[in-house]
């Protein structure tokens, strides 16, 4: 058992990490609960700002956000069209994407670096090399791609070449503010979806002003997380083999 400690106000969440469940089924099952929101809430308990050391132990062990029901219920209507089949990438922990799959949805998910305690198992390396026209059938889910250290713009890469393919829908789970924020991804994402209609907009729960960002002398107002839902259709295209870089 691993114990997630919140020294700020002396409350803890204690579960079984997502490594020690092994199958996806026994994970589903804790995740009905929603642990992220059940920790989340005991950090901001009786606070008006989120203390470093607990707000780290927590995107250590489920992300930068959650899904809602509504977010939920919104990618499960808006992905009925390609079957409910989803491609993520950048998955990191997965638990957004687990949230998912435990409601029917067929998630698969690549990343850079695979981590053994992850909430979705189906992750492989990626996404060099990944051929997208195997998933151009699934719409992409994005949750905080954030800035690659070795390639600012490989999220807008990675739409862009999931779009060649032939794929359309596209889900970002990512703050508000888009780049202008700390967590935010690089500005060529947004450009990027930019050439999207935007079809959805679910708010996700907010925390408070974050002690982490305050003492980067980032102002209060801009020192909150505020993450987003939305969805993108793009047009439908015609699939160039070449236009994708494998």
């Amino acid at each position: 058992m691993n114990t997630i400690n919140h020294s700020a106000n002396r409350s803890e969440l204690i579960l079984p990490s997502p490594g020690e469940l092994r199958s996806q089924e026994k994970i589903s099952a804790l995740i009905a609960n929603n642990p992220a929101q059940e920790s989340m809430k005991a950090i901001v308990r009786d606070h008006n700002w989120v203390d470093a050391l607990p707000f780290v132990g927590h995107i250590n062990r489920f992300g930068f956000s959650f899904l809602t029901p509504e977010a939920v219920d919104t990618v499960m209507r808006v992905t009925e069209v390609v079957g409910g089949r989803i491609l993520s990438v950048f998955s990191g922990l997965g638990y957004a994407e687990a949230q998912l799959a435990a409601e029917g949805a067929d998630v698969v998910g690549f990343d850079q670096k695979v981590v053994t305690d992850r909430w979705l198992r189906d992750i492989e390396e990626g996404p060099s090399g990944l051929d997208y026209s195997r998933y151009a059938d699934r719409a992409l889910f994005l949750s905080f791609p954030g800035r690659p250290r070795t390639n600012d713009s490989l999220p807008a890469q990675v739409v862009e070449r999931f779009l060649a393919a032939g794929g359309e829908i596209v889900i970002v789970v990512g703050d508000r503010r888009e780049d202008k924020h700390a967590f935010g991804s690089d500005a060529s994402l947004y450009e990027k979806l930019g050439e999207a209609k935007c079809i959805e907009t679910v708010p996700l729960p907010a925390w408070a002003p974050l002690v982490v960002l305050t003492q980067r002398r980032v102002p209060e107002r801009d020192a909150t997380l505020e993450p987003v839902l939305k969805v993108y259709q793009y047009p439908r295209r015609t699939w160039n083999p070449g236009s994708v870089n494998h």
